[in-house]
């Protein structure tokens, strides 16, 4: 966890399944997808990895934690194994970009299987994606956020090099929430605050999972009975982050 103490996370089935079929929706996931399987198996991540592409007859490719985390050996992973998705934190994102900028276009990867880019676990400077996509028109992103308490991610938002860049904020938009998942920015009173006000920002919706395993204090400080949603027994996931609407 961001503590750097390990805690267990009890998500349910149809959160995590509910998480992957977004995934597939988002990204256009068929069978002739190759997707990277480079999150380490206690990673929240690894779930939708390794199992979206077997849904629908596609392929995962596992890739080396040597060559996750090397900009210059993941671009050749992406070349050799026909890699169409990849997800991966922006730092690396932006790694990969100082080592193939300096290149010439005609000796620089082309990537032509590659599909999409889905930055995960951290705010994406709008700087990369205006970087990247200037390196590869081709290749979109799709933005995520999420928190392992509400099954992996609970937002996405597309990013085209057709978009007007100008519009984009310094850090990218966290999106829209997936299907199922309901966002809200809510003041201490947990009143939902106006647009363009800064709030807390709260999750609820089928991806909430059920605690922390064997901490019910932290499990009731964290998750806590939705008053906005109207269904009984719902509860909201505190994230601690703040956000505003756009």
């Amino acid at each position: 966890g961001s503590t750097g103490q390990p805690k267990g996370v009890m998500v349910e089935h149809r959160g995590m399944l509910n998480h992957l079929y977004a995934k597939i929706v988002d990204v256009q996931l068929g069978e002739g997808d190759v997707l990277a399987q480079n999150g380490p198996p206690c990673f929240d991540i690894s779930v939708w990895q390794a199992l979206a592409p077997l849904t629908l007859g596609g392929r995962v490719q596992i890739v080396r934690d040597e060559q996750a985390f090397a900009p210059e050996s993941l671009l050749e992973q992406l070349e050799e194994r026909g890699i169409t998705v990849l997800q991966l934190m922006p730092a690396l994102l932006r790694e990969m970009i100082h080592l193939l900028e300096p290149q010439p276009a005609s000796q620089r990867p082309g990537l032509e299987h590659v599909r999409w880019l889905v930055p995960t676990g951290d705010a994406l400077p709008a700087e990369s994606c205006r970087d990247w996509l200037r390196l590869y028109p081709h290749i979109p992103l799709l933005n995520t956020y999420g928190s392992t308490e509400c099954s992996d991610d609970q937002c996405h938002f597309p990013i085209h090099a057709q978009q007007d860049q100008e519009a984009w904020t310094p850090s990218m938009t966290i999106g829209t929430p997936i299907p199922n998942l309901r966002t809200y920015v809510l003041d201490r009173h947990l009143e939902p605050v106006p647009i363009g006000v800064v709030g807390e920002l709260y999750m609820g919706g089928r991806g909430v999972g059920r605690g922390y395993l064997k901490e019910p204090e932290r499990t009731g400080q964290a998750f806590i009975p939705d008053p906005l949603s109207g269904e009984p027994g719902a509860r909201l996931y505190k994230t601690g982050d703040l956000a505003k609407w756009l």
